[in-house]
C-alpha cells in the first residue's frame, strides 16, 4: 500500500480527541464559507489473508455470493441507495460487490476495489487516499438494509468475501473507516483487522489535501478500539 501524500447500531462512544493541530484545522473548516467543503478523519485498517479458507455460501436462510446482474439492479433500485452514477462509476472502475441474498432480495452488500483505496468512492466527495499493490484489495461501503439489521450479516459477508479474495490470490485487505462510524470500527476490529494509520481529509471546492496523523493519535485510537464493545 502506497499512501498518496497530498447511524451506529452499537452503543455510541466518544472517540479519542485528535492531535491539537488537526483539532484546530477541523474547527477552522467549520468557518470556511463554501458549500462544497468536506472534512473527515479516517482510520486505515489492514488484514493479511491466507488461501484455503472455506467459503461459507449459506447462512441462516441467506445466500452469500458475488453480486449478479439482477443483484446489482436491486441495489441500484433500492430506496436506501446512492445516485445511479455512483454505482456506474464503481463498476466502470472494475470494482466488485459481494452480497447476502434472501430469495430475490439483497439484504446486505460489501464493495471491494483493487487499484486504489479511497473514501466515498464514486461520490462528489470521493478522495483517492493511496494506491494498492497487485495482491491487495480495499473493502468499502459495507451496508445492511434496515429490515435485515441485527442478524449478524455484516461479519458473515465480510468473512465470505475475504475468503473468496484470499483464494483468488489477494494477500492483504485495506479498509478506511471514520472513527465516528462505530459499527464499522467494531466490524473490522472484530474480524481481525488492525488499525495501521490515521488520515485527515480536507476538501474545499476542487482543492483536496490528505494528511497523515501522528503516532500518538494512532496509539490512542488503537487503545480506544480495543475498548469498544464487540
Amino acid at each position: 500500500m502506497n499512501l498518496i501524500k497530498s447511524k451506529p447500531s452499537t452503543p455510541r462512544l466518544s472517540y479519542p480527541r485528535m492531535a491539537a493541530f488537526f483539532r484546530v484545522l477541523n474547527a477552522m473548516m467549520r468557518y470556511v464559507p463554501s458549500r462544497s467543503k468536506y472534512q473527515a478523519d479516517l482510520i486505515v485498517f489492514r488484514k493479511n489473508l491466507f488461501p484455503g479458507a472455506p467459503e461459507q455460501v449459506q447462512f441462516d436462510g441467506f445466500t452469500l455470493r458475488r453480486a449478479m446482474a439482477h443483484d446489482l439492479h436491486a441495489i441500484k433500485a433500492h430506496p436506501e441507495r446512492f445516485m445511479p452514477e455512483v454505482y456506474r462509476n464503481r463498476l466502470e472502475d472494475g470494482h466488485a460487490v459481494y452480497c447476502a441474498v434472501q430469495g430475490d432480495e439483497v439484504a446486505a452488500f460489501l464493495w471491494v476495489n483493487f487499484d486504489v483505496f479511497s473514501h466515498l468512492h464514486g461520490t462528489k466527495h470521493e478522495a483517492v487516499l493511496g494506491t494498492l499493490e497487485k495482491d491487495e484489495g480495499c473493502f468499502y461501503d459495507s451496508y445492511t438494509y434496515r429490515q435485515y439489521r441485527g442478524l449478524g450479516l455484516a461479519p458473515i459477508l465480510l468473512n465470505y468475501a475475504a475468503a473468496c479474495l484470499a483464494n483468488a490470490g489477494v494477500a492483504t485487505l485495506i479498509a478506511c473507516v471514520p472513527p465516528s462510524n462505530l459499527s464499522c470500527v467494531v466490524l473490522y476490529q472484530g474480524q481481525g483487522f488492525g488499525a495501521i494509520d490515521v488520515l485527515h481529509l480536507y476538501q474545499i471546492g476542487s482543492l483536496r489535501q490528505c494528511l497523515r496523523g501522528t503516532r500518538k493519535e494512532l496509539t490512542t485510537l488503537n487503545e480506544w478500539i480495543g475498548s469498544c464493545p464487540a
